[in-house]
């Protein structure tokens, strides 16, 4: 299925800089590129220096060589007393814990800067139904459906998506439904390619 370029890539390497770089300015570099670094933002865009980002994101090869890294952390001045937990605290509290809390970027998104995050996926059939037009109505050819696993492969949204897809008023809006790639959720994601508006 021909996607095309959608907001959904620009959301995921906005969540990958943003927790890369969190773990980073706590201590622990554990989530990197290719080459062991972090991204560095240079906007604008507001995503220059770190598009892509999600597709290349790996844990920091210098900590699969160390794994004391992620008790010790990896950034200047580095401990080396024994039971040391400083870093492990400040990843718990400040980067996992949402001190201060996880701000992202929603519009200006992408190499162009020209993406916005659409919506998040709503739990209501209500509010599917409405997020989908209005996906329509902006001329989006196809969406991304994020439904989560849910806590053992049962998930609300993940069950009901099917479901509500294939409801009759969404009929001339749902030209398709497959699940999403792994990089974009695999099985707790789908893709939905929509149908062309219909002229008034």
């Amino acid at each position: 299925m021909e996607l095309g370029i959608f907001s959904d890539q620009g959301e995921l390497d906005e969540l990958s800089e943003n927790m890369a770089t969190r773990f980073h300015t706590n201590g622990l570099t554990l989530f990197t590129d290719p080459t062991g670094t972090v991204p560095t933002p240079t906007p604008p865009p507001a995503q220059n220096g770190y598009v892509g980002f999600a597709s290349t994101i790996q844990v920091n090869p210098a900590v699969l060589a160390d794994p004391s890294q992620v008790r010790d952390g990896d950034v200047p001045p580095v401990p080396t007393q024994a039971g040391y937990t400083a870093i492990i605290n400040a990843v718990l509290n400040n980067t996992l814990g949402g001190n201060p809390p996880l701000a992202a970027n929603v519009t200006g998104l992408g190499a162009s800067g020209t993406l916005s995050a659409p919506f998040n996926s709503p739990p209501t059939l209500v509010g599917f139904a409405s997020s989908m037009l209005a996906a329509q109505a902006e001329g989006r050819r196809a969406a991304v459906v994020v439904t989560g696993r849910g806590v053992q492969g049962d998930g609300v949204l993940r069950r009901r998506a099917p479901e509500w897809l294939a409801e009759p008023h969404l009929r001339d809006v749902v030209a398709g439904v497959a699940e999403a790639h792994r990089r974009h959720g695999g099985d707790g994601a789908v893709y939905v390619a929509l149908k062309r508006r219909k002229p008034a």
